[in-house]
């Protein structure tokens, strides 16, 4: 039988546009072409706690602890169209699970 999916949160390009050119310090960002295009974001229970910026909490009341849930990323749609971007020319989304065993 198959679960129901639902959204908990949407998270939109104006929370996360620039926060890639957040974590450069001064000059380690240097021969990145087009920083400001990327984006770095924290998902977390608590943002705070951790003190992280660039960081969404997403608390036990809208996923409770030990269950599944999926992040689904989309692309943007071409500005004046219908459409997506050109799939060949994408930089696909890479997504890392931290455990904070070092922070």
């Amino acid at each position: 039988m198959k679960r129901p999916s639902f959204g908990v949160v949407s998270i939109d390009n104006t929370q996360i546009e620039g926060s890639a050119a957040n974590f450069c310090a001064s000059g380690d960002c240097t021969g990145i072409n087009n920083v400001d295009k990327f984006y770095l974001f924290y998902l977390t229970r608590d943002c705070q706690s951790l003190g992280l910026t660039n960081c969404f909490s997403i608390g036990p009341e809208k996923i409770p602890p030990r269950k599944q849930f999926k992040i689904i990323q989309r692309t943007y749609i071409k500005p004046g169209t219908e459409r997506g971007p050109d799939s060949t020319k994408l930089v696909l989304p890479l997504m890392f699970q931290l455990d904070g065993s070092k922070m």
